[in-house]
């Protein structure tokens, strides 16, 4: 029971960050439509410390299995405001980061997204186009990474494959 308050917690306040940034409809049909007020700490005055902050948190708690990829599910990942874009951008590679490599691991993570399938296909193009271009890290730490969004990939492809049968 914790558990599930302790998930369940975390991702309404992503959400309610996200609401912030300006993105619509995070947390399903009702939200960001005004019946919710967006948290104004993470309006548009929102400095880019405080996003990366947000967003290395979160990767820590995702790299620690400690909250599942599907946090992001009620993302439209084509469609991302500048905020919301790099604070996913960062979350994904600091949780690749901090799991080094290890490619079991991240395809563990990924695979989580079986739990919302409707995710995959906009996660995979967010790896692909903005995740495996990043510019956020240098040297040793970017090959980490590039690593990464290929077990990334190869889970989500995967995972694209089950839900067209």
């Amino acid at each position: 029971f914790r558990r599930v308050l302790f998930r369940s917690g975390f991702q309404f306040g992503l959400w309610g960050v996200l609401r912030g940034f300006g993105e619509r409809f995070v947390g399903g049909n009702g939200f960001g439509e005004g019946d919710m007020e967006a948290d104004e700490e993470y309006g548009t005055g929102t400095d880019l410390r405080k996003v990366i902050n947000v967003a290395k948190m979160y990767g820590d708690l995702i790299a620690g299995e400690k909250l599942p990829i599907t946090i992001l599910k009620t993302l439209d990942f084509a469609y991302l405001k500048e905020k919301t874009k790099l604070l996913v951008e960062v979350m994904l590679v600091d949780m690749m980061q901090k799991k080094g490599g290890d490619e079991e691991a991240i395809i563990r993570i990924f695979s989580g997204a079986k739990e919302a399938l409707q995710m995959v296909t906009g996660l995979n193009f967010f790896v692909e186009n903005v995740v495996m271009q990043t510019d956020v890290v240098g040297g040793k730490d970017k090959e980490i990474v590039k690593n990464g969004c290929k077990a990334a990939k190869a889970a989500l492809s995967l995972l694209a494959q089950l839900s067209a049968r």
